[in-house]
């Protein structure tokens, strides 16, 4: 991961990724996410994600069509909230 930008106001999270074999860096965009008290720690809810290229959108799209939840640290959730 080269970079991640969070804006916690609109909820948004920008990522960008150099993957070994890919000529250009990956960006994903996140629109949109929840975090959710979990225990002693927190899930992220990720509604609306996209790629940069196609292939990998296609297949998020099918994968997580309804969504994906991630646990957080509490280290992370400082920086997005």
């Amino acid at each position: 991961m080269t970079s991640i930008l969070i804006d916690s106001k609109s909820k948004s999270i920008a990522i960008e990724l150099e993957l070994k074999g890919e000529d250009r860096p990956v960006s994903i965009k996140i629109n949109g996410y929840v975090v959710e008290p979990k225990g002693d720690g927190s899930l992220i809810k990720i509604g609306d994600i996209s790629f940069s290229r196609e292939w990998m959108d296609v297949i998020a799209k099918k994968l997580i069509a309804d969504g994906i939840s991630i646990p957080i640290s509490p280290d992370l959730l400082e920086q997005i909230l």
